[in-house]
């Protein structure tokens, strides 16, 4: 919906916004299920921004038009579609300043579309159990800008299960929402005792703020449903660098370079250091073993290390044959040069 002249009133949303279109879009519900409780007060559904048990959420018109949410199981959410927001993006509807950005908000809001995906997960955090459910979206410009600095395509993404996030939930707690942050990203890795193993990411664009990480991988690998055997593996640092080699890897294939049998798996933390019983595995599954680790105290530790113990060679850009590489990652370093960068470092890796 586009209006060349906008207001940021409520007088405005009421006129030319249609109010089941947006409680639809701000609680992630169907159009259909709010019509279905318009059509009688007694008609409740589940409310998907919080742990809904059992049917709890309501809606009604008033006299004067408007329609009114009401979830009897949690006070949180009750009143018209400016509470609703207001809710959502933590203001107070009674202050002006607070009801400007709520207005704001709808009329420049993005459009949300699409099925509603949700994965669920549970994991341990001293003692505790937790529980996240990601809500997934679909992809768009702002996603594509951001992977486009590495020149990977969102085809390619969806082939390494990555997807991006709309909102997550710890316990029933909303804890992320897309409308109002940085873009999201959901690795998935594989399941492990019927539990889907994955990784949330943040990658911060504000200046000073640190990318933001959440996981319940308690594995020394991520995605390490592909560690299967071949000539190669390639146990790097991050699994934005690994997917960004295996990208480099088709492009490669695409040249006629032969990338048969070589594996690029994730360390879940440059601290890890494997064990006698993992290189002895590994080994008897690769012929070759190599570290791709970042140009940093923690890089330069985690290559010393298994260098020592088992002869392991890495591959460190800024050092050795890489000496005249200022970035210290694969993914620095295309963001800054490009993909035909990153491609020479990749075959010069797979070859040497």
């Amino acid at each position: 919906m586009e209006f060349t002249n906008k207001e940021y009133t409520k007088k405005y949303i009421l006129e030319n916004f249609d109010q089941i279109e947006l409680f639809s879009k701000y609680f992630k519900l169907e159009e259909s299920a709010i019509r279905y409780c318009l059509d009688s007060k007694t008609r409740l559904v589940i409310n998907p921004l919080r742990n809904d048990n059992k049917a709890s959420l309501g809606f009604m018109w008033n006299r004067h038009g408007k329609i009114l949410m009401n979830d009897f199981g949690d006070g949180m959410y009750k009143g018209d579609i400016f509470d609703l927001v207001a809710t959502r993006l933590y203001r107070n509807t009674t202050n002006s300043k607070d009801f400007i950005e709520v207005c704001k908000a709808i009329v420049d809001g993005n459009e949300i579309s699409g099925n509603v995906t949700i994965v669920k997960t549970k994991h341990r955090a001293k003692d505790e159990l937790i529980e996240l459910e990601t809500v997934i979206r679909g992809w768009n410009n702002n996603d594509v800008s951001y992977w486009n600095r590495l020149s990977i395509p969102i085809s390619f993404l969806e082939t390494e299960n990555v997807r991006a996030v709309d909102i997550v939930y710890s316990n029933g707690k909303l804890i992320y929402d897309y409308l109002y942050n940085d873009e999201c990203y959901c690795y998935y890795f594989g399941t492990h005792k019927n539990t889907d193993i994955l990784k949330l990411y943040i990658p911060q664009k504000t200046k000073g703020k640190r990318s933001v990480f959440i996981t319940n991988n308690r594995f020394k690998f991520e995605y390490f449903n592909e560690l299967t055997e071949g000539k190669l593996l390639v146990l790097i640092k991050s699994s934005k660098d690994k997917i960004l080699f295996k990208y480099i890897l088709t492009l490669l294939k695409a040249d006629g370079i032969d990338v048969s049998n070589i594996s690029v798996v994730p360390l879940t933390s440059e601290v890890v250091k494997l064990n006698d019983r993992e290189y002895e595995i590994l080994s008897k599954k690769y012929t070759k073993i190599l570290f791709f680790v970042d140009n940093d105290k923690t890089g330069l530790s985690c290559a010393e290390y298994h260098k020592t113990t088992y002869n392991l060679d890495s591959v460190v850009l800024g050092q050795g044959e890489y000496s005249k590489i200022k970035e210290k990652d694969l993914s620095d370093h295309v963001d800054k040069h490009d993909i035909n960068s990153g491609k020479l470092i990749v075959t010069s890796i797979i070859q040497n």
